[in-house]
């Protein structure tokens, strides 16, 4: 019997919070959106990737609001990248390997070659809590990767919060 170990990232100190601002937000209630499916599609196209999703983060488990070449669903916060964005408060994550980086070398999607390069720039409602992020990802690792795929991430994710803004109950 094998027993895997992950590094789980934790949860941050405002977690109450930020899990009612997540909740707040409506982003929930997105999924499937058309315009954040072509915001998805963009980021994957611009940055030279395999897959891209927008994601909202909840306690326990992160949504797939929109994807692009990637599985729809939930995923459990434990094993996710963008759990250590939500726990350290960080606005972009660049792992531009993740087999080398012992964060998530263990992490299932690591492991089953799923991903290996992963950036992402987060989500931040009108009060600063950071529920989401959009994701890009590809099997192989990118260590070249560059400042204008970092900003044009960014520009999207804000347009991303715009649409969650504007559907806010």
């Amino acid at each position: 019997m094998n027993i895997t170990s992950y590094n789980s990232a934790g949860m941050p100190g405002n977690e109450a919070e930020r899990q009612k601002a997540t909740e707040a937000s409506g982003i929930l209630n997105l999924v499937g959106d058309p315009v954040l499916m072509d915001l998805a599609r963009r980021a994957r196209i611009h940055c030279r990737v395999e897959t891209a999703i927008i994601c909202a983060v909840s306690h326990y488990n992160v949504f797939v609001i929109a994807q692009d070449r990637a599985r729809s669903g939930v995923f459990n916060r434990s094993t996710s990248f963008v759990g250590h964005m939500i726990h350290g408060d960080i606005d972009t994550l660049i792992v531009p390997s993740a087999k080398s980086d012992g964060r998530f070398a263990t992490y299932p999607l690591v492991e089953d070659g799923d991903i290996d390069f992963y950036a992402a720039a987060g989500m931040r409602d009108s009060n600063g809590y950071l529920i989401g992020a959009l994701c890009v990802t590809s099997r192989k690792p990118k260590l070249n990767w560059n400042l204008g795929g970092q900003d044009y991430l960014e520009t999207c994710a804000v347009e991303a919060m715009k649409k969650v803004i504007t559907k806010q109950p």
